[in-house]
């Protein structure tokens, strides 16, 4: 990869996520071009570089990454772990930045010429921008977890039990009428137990689809008055942590993989 081609898709992985990073964050959704821009963009940018080198392994490298980004997205999102937009981008990135087959832990000049040091990342650069991306995500939990803290040792939040603890680190309370598909959800259910409506804190797994967001806030509507306060889950787009996670490993390596060296 040389230098010139690294600093066009450092740009254009730049811009594209930027973009994404938008949509997601105020309409929750983005445009499938994205994806495949960086998909096309990688793919051209490796035929720069074979052209330039005079070698066709770049292009190969390029059409493997996407494939094993692929499998990698694929089994991701069936899982329930991330939504469709960001495995698509996933594999946009692991185009645009291929695999690399130097050395089993690469330093991060290998990949990024702008970059001198010792800084190590895995040969498929974006592995290492996913372990980065979920390590900043679990600022999320923490900011979480010091609110309702906070608020429980002021005495705004009572009937603390175990069942309640999670929810410290998952959400927040907040008035029902604040609540939006996609956006702010409930952890609160009404259930009919033993012929009684019972409020209960439910942990829902995976990514909902919009039309089970709608029914659970319309469940909670129907018992609650717009001004009583509910626990709720924040939905955090999670192509923020990507791209924070995008620069961080640019620019500093992969977090996990360098303590681990250093240990």
């Amino acid at each position: 990869m040389l230098v010139v081609t690294f600093l066009a898709r450092f740009i254009f992985g730049s811009v594209l996520l930027v973009y994404g990073g938008w949509r997601d964050l105020t309409k929750r959704e983005v445009e499938n071009w994205v994806p495949v821009a960086l998909v096309v963009g990688g793919i051209i940018l490796s035929v720069v570089d074979a052209f330039l080198t005079g070698d066709a392994m770049p292009v190969a490298l390029a059409l493997v990454s996407c494939g094993v980004g692929f499998g990698i997205a694929l089994g991701i999102f069936y899982s329930g772990s991330m939504g469709g937009a960001d495995c698509k981008i996933f594999i946009g990135i692991t185009t645009l930045f291929p695999i690399v087959i130097s050395s089993p832990l690469p330093v991060l000049s290998e990949i990024n010429p702008l970059v001198e040091g010792t800084r190590r990342v895995l040969p498929m650069f974006s592995l290492s921008w996913l372990l980065n991306s979920l390590l900043i995500s679990l600022v999320v939990p923490v900011v979480l977890g010091v609110r309702n803290t906070y608020d429980y040792l002021r005495g705004r939040i009572t009937d603390v039990g175990l069942r309640t603890i999670p929810a410290f680190f998952v959400g927040y309370r907040t008035r029902v009428g604040k609540l939006r598909p996609s956006f702010v959800l409930p952890l609160e259910r009404f259930e009919d137990i033993e012929g009684e409506t019972v409020r209960v804190l439910r942990y829902t797994r995976g990514v909902l689809e919009e039309s089970e967001e709608r029914e659970l806030i319309e469940g909670v509507r129907e018992n609650l008055d717009d001004e009583q306060l509910i626990w709720v889950f924040p939905y955090v787009p999670f192509i923020l942590p990507m791209l924070a996670g995008y620069f961080l490993t640019l620019f500093a390596g992969d977090l996990l993989v360098n303590f681990l060296v250093n240990l």
